[in-house]
This record gives structure tokens, sequence and C-alpha cells, in this order.
């Protein structure tokens, strides 16, 4: 597999969950960063904070 400098390359491992990203740099040196993936099976948690609420043009005229 040819691989462009500069550019990352996800190779994915069919037999665990790991994603190997494979890197060459501009001299063509390859360097490999190893990630562990799992799945998330507990629902995401919403952000707290406070919602804005605008007023109208209308709402605004009367305080006026």
């Amino acid at each position: 597999m040819d691989l462009a400098p500069g550019v990352p390359t996800p190779l994915w491992d069919s037999e665990s969950s790991t994603i190997y990203i494979k890197t060459i740099d501009e001299t063509g040196r390859p360097s490999m960063t190893i990630l562990d993936y799992t799945e998330r099976t507990a629902p995401v948690q919403q952000d707290d904070t406070p919602q804005v609420e605008y007023a109208t043009k209308e709402q605004v005229d009367i305080l006026a």
C-alpha cells in the first residue's frame, strides 16, 4: 500500500477492536498510532448549559 506523505491512513483490525493510524512524514519515515475502540452503550449525557431565550420585537415594544 502506497501512502502519501503527511496523510494519516486508518487501518482497521478485523480481528480486534483496534485501529492503527499510519502516517508517513515528508522524509518518508513512517509512524504508527494505535487506538483501541469500544462500543458506547449508555446514552450520551446532555449538556446542562442554560438555554438562551430571546424576546420578540412585540415583547420589546411592550416594555418600551
